[in-house]
């Protein structure tokens, strides 16, 4: 009786052993795995993103002539007194509804008022593309220092920043 007990007992308990080992490698490495995609996920949009930038750099800047011409308008979805409705012909570049702009007078003089700054969505919920007139501007902007943070300048007056929900 003792040689038919121990000859199907150990194999299986090995064999559950083993077993156990396995699963408990794959429920710690599917995090593990999950992390590295999202990294990988956001380097690939990031890269993305500043490519887009650099290639149509002089649409973007054509953002704010426009929105420096005062021709921006709030519509049923972009009602917040800074947000405003993205122009048609500038669709295909921001992914939101509505782009953000703080306004402040173009001189002391003058009743024209222009964007001290531009903020909006170019691919990615979270991220943003901002324009300001002085870098100085860029400390007011709460989704590039406050409830962000920034990932880099574009170029002059643009910035990349990322927008933390949490």
């Amino acid at each position: 009786m003792k040689q038919f007990y121990r000859s199907w007992f150990i194999p299986t308990l090995i064999g559950v052993g083993l077993g156990l080992i396995i699963i408990c490698l794959i429920i710690a490495l599917i995090p593990i795995g999950f992390f590295i995609w999202l990294v990988y996920e956001g380097d690939v949009a990031r890269a993305n993103d500043i490519q887009n930038f650099q290639s149509h750099r002089a649409q973007y800047y054509a953002i704010v002539d426009f929105a420096r011409s005062g021709q921006l308008r709030h519509n049923t979805r972009c009602v917040a007194y800074d947000a405003f409705a993205v122009p048609e012909q500038f669709k295909s570049l921001i992914q939101s509804e509505c782009l953000f702009a703080d306004w402040v007078p173009l001189t002391t003089t003058s009743p024209q008022f222009g964007p001290s700054s531009l903020e909006f969505t170019p691919s990615h919920s979270s991220r943003l593309f901002v324009y300001v007139d002085s870098p100085s501007t860029l400390n007011s902007i709460s989704a590039c220092t406050g409830d962000g943070f920034l990932l880099g300048r574009l170029d002059e007056h643009w910035y990349y920043c990322q927008e933390d929900w949490n």
